[in-house]
């Protein structure tokens, strides 16, 4: 009994002693060429202990808590030693270190730091070593500035800003100009005419790095010139992990108003979804009938009952914002293998109200001495806008001896309700009073799976990486309920032109990427150089099509100016009242010309890419790039005189060569220089013959067939010194040609249409500054980083709008042959004032970040060139650690401190500037808690 009980008594302190242990993991990169370190050696300086990296550069073991130092070794790279390693019970301490060969005809040295110090240099670590020009942020860069998602946490990248909290312009350009990849391949994103994908879906604890890549190589696709964001998720945890965290915010403007506008509620809607209830009530959405059959039975009463009668919003009240996030995975061994898996999920439901949304029209008089704008068309009112985003993201990684296999799989779900109640007023045309109300459901869902394989093989010193992903986008724009009556003597009418409608919009969007890359190590005057070589594949299709219905009103119908008894019992069509308003279906309507496509692309390109090291000193990548791209198209436009069916509208085989230089000043100082030459195509929309018409701006969007691709040749030189700790200052310069360039133009005599159009050549070019410093002078726990960017763009004018321009231009004007880039910003400037002090786990931050005024909108004829005005975007951010195991986290943010609104406007010479769009999205505070369990 004695000895069971002496036995059971060293039982359960193995077990305490097991619990109280605490491991140091992290990643060992090789400083040239950023690949991993395989079969390093990591040691415990003082002892016998240690363990060494798998071939993936990965490397983790466990200790009882306490400080320690830690010696990282190789043959041929010099020894590091990172001191002041603190081990925590139950926690994991994460050491990343880049090794560095040993320099010609010297010793091996050995470098020392501390663990705070190294996790500082590591995030610089990717950008000093990397070919290209690039910036990167690292998930502790991330989470030092308290970001909980992509869009914010981007923005403190030097030239980058995010337009509408969620997409990322790049130097200023347009999103014509930006790509985002994830995990570096192409995957559509929740709008499915942008270039960028939707950065708020993307919560940061996913991440394991993110990159800005800003000059070309051939390993990239073409079809980018500002940059590309390419987010990098987690693979294999570290350690178990299992956080929750969830966030609420409230906007005083906006939040608990009991008139929010808005669709009757669907119990899915929470989800952002629609389960169905939103589809066309139809079993026979094609068929079509006589008037006579209609007049004579019952089927036109029966069917118009089967549509929801409500054609306006309904109020309600709505409440703050709130969001959720879980994450979880962990590793485990299977046998001499690694099997690691990671699940996260983010819910965001969030709500906006705009008391005075406004979208206006002003014109050109007719006489050039009159220099005011005229009021032609004027809508304000109320907006209120409710959305959700309910993402997935899942991955299984195995990694064997020489190679690793990945499975990830993405899910997002986004629905979006909007309810206006808007009064407009029609001085151009109708010179009428009108009540507008609409209501829109859009639903929209992305699916990505990606499976990739890497293969290292070290006796010929090669890898081989490959990858295949298919994603699916379904867009659908569900019920979409439009009614507006003219107001004369406060009564209320219908137009028979005007008259109320129901719009069924469906988006399907598929896309295939295939792609592999060989990369071989070899030796040039004793240096390690490398040469790469891949293939590309993609296919993308879409089928848009777009179901409309018109409500017949029948004669004094209407009349109390309340859109939801149109459709009401006692209102509509019967063999009783045959005065009835109801749903035409009397011929094939539905179905309009016009605005139903089907559309399909072919990418297929190949590359091939030396990075040549000529010296410590000089490093040279030169790469060619070769893509088939081809787009075909199915479609008639809306009079039937064009028809076209799998019409290949664009036919292009190219090269894109790129440059990339690199030489080392000093140690600590780098000059680089870049050529690249890339595109930008036609979106879907844009290459066809569709008109596609938004009920809630009024304006019609016309596509143009005979579109081209622009080519852009881009040029960059950029100067950067690395201080001490994560001090860092750079000084850019690039210029950009634009061939054909892509800009929206309005058409003269069609004020309220847009059409994209090849306009005549253009330049962009520009500084870029950033500078981060450690305040060490005042608190070595401050720190400022500011990064600026000054950015000059002309475009010549095309002959038909130069004489436009001058048909119209005022007295004593003079009309330039040139003008801004459309999309391009003049000045960009991101700065923040940090203060982090690890030992009380505080972190606090003021960020500002500004773009200037933006060309949106191409003005022709008598219709002026709209701007964005810039908007002043200050920001608060609190973060505490709290908990015994420090495992607790308080976030507390201030979103638009200076209260600045979203506005564009019409400018013309020597006139005042009027409003075009106007938003007024308020101060909002946030207060978030996440736990680590």
């Amino acid at each position: 009994m004695k000895n069971k009980s002496l036995f059971l008594f060293a039982f359960l302190l193995s077990l305490i002693g097991y619990t109280q242990t605490g491991k140091i993991s992290g990643k060992l990169t090789d400083g040239t060429f950023l690949d991993p370190v395989p079969f390093a050696n990591i040691q415990l300086k003082g002892t016998s202990e240690g363990t060494s990296t798998d071939f993936d550069g990965i490397y983790s073991f466990e200790l009882a808590p306490g400080t320690y130092s830690l010696i990282f070794s190789y043959v041929g790279y010099d020894t590091v030693e990172i001191s002041e390693v603190e081990v925590l019970a139950g926690k994991t301490t994460q050491i990343d270190v880049v090794l560095n060969e040993v320099a010609q005809g010297l010793e091996e040295v050995v470098i020392t730091s501390t663990a705070k110090k190294n996790t500082e240099v590591a995030v610089l670590a990717l950008q000093r070593r990397s070919a290209n020009l690039l910036d990167g942020l690292s998930s502790q860069t991330i989470r030092s500035a308290g970001s909980s998602d992509i869009a914010s946490a981007i923005k403190i990248v030097p030239g980058v800003s995010v337009q509408g909290g969620k997409f990322v312009y790049i130097r200023g350009l347009g999103d014509r100009y930006t790509k985002s990849i994830l995990n570096g391949i192409d995957i559509p994103g929740l709008d499915p005419d942008r270039n960028t994908l939707q950065m708020d879906i993307f919560p940061t604890s996913i991440l394991e790095n993110l990159i800005v890549v800003k000059s070309s190589a051939a390993e990239y696709s073409a079809d980018f010139t500002g940059g590309i964001v390419n987010i990098v998720t987690k693979e294999f945890p570290n350690d178990k992990i299992f956080n929750i965290s969830v966030s609420t915010s409230i906007n005083p403007e906006m939040h608990h108003r009991n008139d929010f506008l808005g669709y009757e509620k669907e119990y899915s809607d929470i989800l952002g979804f629609d389960f169905g209830e939103r589809n066309i009530p139809l079993e026979d959405t094609y068929k079509t009938y006589q008037p006579i059959e209609l007049i004579r039975t019952p089927i036109l009463t029966e069917n118009t009952r089967k549509f929801n009668p409500n054609m306006g919003p309904i109020p309600s009240q709505n409440f703050q914002d709130f969001s959720f996030d879980l994450n979880l995975g962990n590793q485990l061994a299977v046998g001499e293998n690694t099997l690691g898996y990671y699940f996260s999920t983010t819910y965001k439901n969030e709500t906006s109200f705009y008391e005075n949304a406004e979208d206006n029209l002003f014109f050109k008089n007719t006489d050039p001495t009159i220099f005011e704008l005229y009021n032609g068309r004027s809508q304000n009112g109320l907006e209120a806008v409710s959305n959700i985003i309910f993402s997935q993201l899942a991955g299984v990684s195995l990694k064997t001896t020489n190679s690793k296999y990945k499975i990830n799989a993405l899910n997002i779900f986004n629905g979006q309700n909007t309810g206006t109640d808007l009064i407009q007023e029609d001085n151009s045309s109708n010179f009428e009073t009108f009540k507008k109300f609409n209501l829109e459901y859009n639903q929209k869902r992305i699916t990505n799976l990606q499976l990739t394989g890497f293969h290292a093989f070290a006796d010929s010193n090669s890898k081989l990486e490959w990858a295949l992903s298919p994603s699916f986008s379904r867009v659908f724009d569900k019920d979409v309920r439009n009614t507006q009556f003219v107001v004369r003597d406060n009564e209320y009418a219908v137009f028979v032109n005007l008259l109320p409608t129901r719009i069924w919009r469906n988006l399907e969007e598929e896309n295939y990427v295939a792609k592999i890359d060989f990369t071989k190590t070899f030796k040039l005057n004793d240096n390690d150089s490398k040469f790469k070589a891949g293939l590309y594949g993609l296919t993308k299709n879409r089928d848009f099509s777009i179901f409309k219905y018109n409500i017949q009103v029948g004669a004094n119908q209407g009349g109390d100016g309340n859109p939801n008894s149109l459709l009401n019992d006692d209102n509509i069509f019967t063999q009783e009242n045959l005065n009835g308003n109801y749903i035409r279906f009397n011929s094939n309507e539905a179905i309009e010309k016009g605005t139903a496509y089907r559309s399909e692309i072919q990418n297929f390109a190949g590359y091939a890419s030396t990075e040549l090291n000529f010296s410590e000193k000089f490093v040279a990548t030169l790469g060619i790039r070769l893509e088939q791209y081809a787009l075909f198209y199915t479609g008639e436009n809306s009079g039937g005189t064009i028809n076209l069916e799998n019409e290949k509208v664009l036919d292009k085989f190219d090269y894109f060569p790129s440059v990339n230089l690199v030489y080392n000043l000093r140690e600590n100082q780098k000059l680089r220089t870049s050529y690249s030459k890339t595109t930008a195509r036609p979106s879907f929309k844009e290459a066809s013959v569709a008109q596609i018409y938004d009920p809630l701006s009024a304006f019609t969007f016309i596509g143009n067939i005979n579109i081209q691709p622009s080519y852009i040749d881009n040029f960059d030189i950029r100067f950067e010194k690395y201080g001490q700790n994560s001090d860092f200052f750079a000084l850019s310069g690039f210029y950009k040609f634009f061939k054909d360039p892509i800009e929206l133009a309005t058409f003269e005599g069609s004020r309220n249409n847009f059409q994209p159009r090849n306009l005549g050549n253009g330049n962009v070019y520009g500084v870029e500054l950033e500078f981060r410093k450690s305040l060490d002078f005042i608190n070595p726990n401050f720190k400022f980083r500011l990064n600026t960017s000054l950015i000059e763009s002309r475009q010549e004018i095309g002959q038909v709008e130069l004489n436009l321009r001058e048909f119209y231009k005022r007295t004593g004007e003079t009309i330039s042959k040139t003008r801004t880039l459309q999309g391009q910003s003049p000045y960009l400037i991101n700065s923040g004032l940090e203060y982090n002090n690890e030992e009380a786990g505080i972190q606090i931050g003021l960020f500002y970040n500004v773009q200037g005024k933006t060309l949106q909108v191409v003005g022709l004829g008598d219709t002026s060139d709209i701007y964005t005005d810039p908007f002043n975007d200050l920001n608060f951010n609190f973060r505490k650690v709290v908990g015994k195991g420090k495992n607790k986290t308080i976030n507390f943010k201030i979103s638009n401190i200076l209260g600045d609104t979203n506005e564009s406007y019409f400018e013309t010479f020597n006139a005042t500037n009027q409003i075009f769009s106007l938003r007024d999205p308020g101060t909002s505070f946030s207060l978030g808690y996440s736990i680590k369990l």
